[in-house]
């Protein structure tokens, strides 16, 4: 047997609760709550303007990386084409493919094994590894054309 009733607070109103006379409690849902500031109560005691600002830096986060992704993509084609002989673009392209998919199927696990099992330390050397490499690689590309 069950009833449903309603239930306020001066704080939070709450949707109607259905009361069970079996096991478990019978818990109900938030819908609008708000401190009597106006301001929304904590989620799971964390404030609500935190959980904005975190919301916030991983979209801010998603974006970058895509802008990344798209900057590195049509970056990549300078060093592919422009030093190949015109008689070995060929070759120049299927070394180009070959390192580009084992660093696809290594990746996974050269930047998994220091971030996991490194620790703090691992990650500060994983995350000094991209400036380092990212700052070179003009130098590589530039020589290039020597």
């Amino acid at each position: 047997m069950s009833t449903t009733t309603s239930h306020t607070s001066p704080s939070c109103a709450f949707a109607p609760v259905e009361t069970r006379t079996g096991p478990g409690p019978a818990l109900p849902a938030r819908v609008d709550c708000t401190t009597t500031t106006g301001h929304p109560e904590p989620v799971d005691g964390v404030p609500t303007s935190r959980v904005h600002l975190e919301v916030g830096v991983l979209v801010a986060a998603g974006v970058l990386h895509a802008l990344g992704e798209v900057v590195q993509v049509a970056a990549a084609w300078s060093p592919a084409f422009e030093p190949a002989p015109e008689h070995a673009h060929g070759q120049y392209q299927g070394l180009f493919s070959t390192s580009t998919s084992a660093g696809l199927m290594a990746g996974s696990a050269v930047v998994a094994l220091p971030a996991v099992d490194g620790g703090l330390a691992g990650r500060l050397a994983l995350g000094g590894v991209f400036p380092v490499s990212s700052a070179a690689l003009p130098l590589v590309v530039r020589d290039t054309d020597r």
